[in-house]
């Protein structure tokens, strides 16, 4: 997974450099894969309890998606912060779930 998030990322700084873009456009979603794998494997490395796993995952994504919407002045009302918790929680079932996925043979 490693070798296949270097070879995206290589080839996205290649292709900004080929067309004049700045080099880091187009490579936020690259650097959010490496950025789950990265808190994945700390999550699965030091934390061993899968409820633990996905209440730390609820909470990081909450609060993450909570000063995003603070930051682009998106919060309505409190129906704004009912959407932010459940999509918190689908985040925090998947992470726990590509936890599962990715290291089941590690034990």
């Amino acid at each position: 997974m490693k070798l296949c998030n270097r070879t995206v990322t290589f080839t996205t700084l290649i292709i900004n450099i080929i067309q004049g873009n700045p080099i880091l456009q187009n490579i936020d979603f690259t650097l959010l894969l490496i950025g789950m794998y990265g808190y994945i494997f700390l999550l699965q490395k030091y934390i061993h309890q899968i409820w633990l796993q996905f209440l730390i995952s609820f909470i990081a994504a909450f609060i993450v998606f909570t000063l995003q919407m603070f930051s682009d002045d998106s919060y309505a009302d409190y129906t704004s912060f009912v959407v932010v918790g459940v999509v918190a929680l689908f985040l925090a079932f998947i992470m726990v779930v590509l936890i599962k996925a990715l290291f089941k043979n590690s034990k």
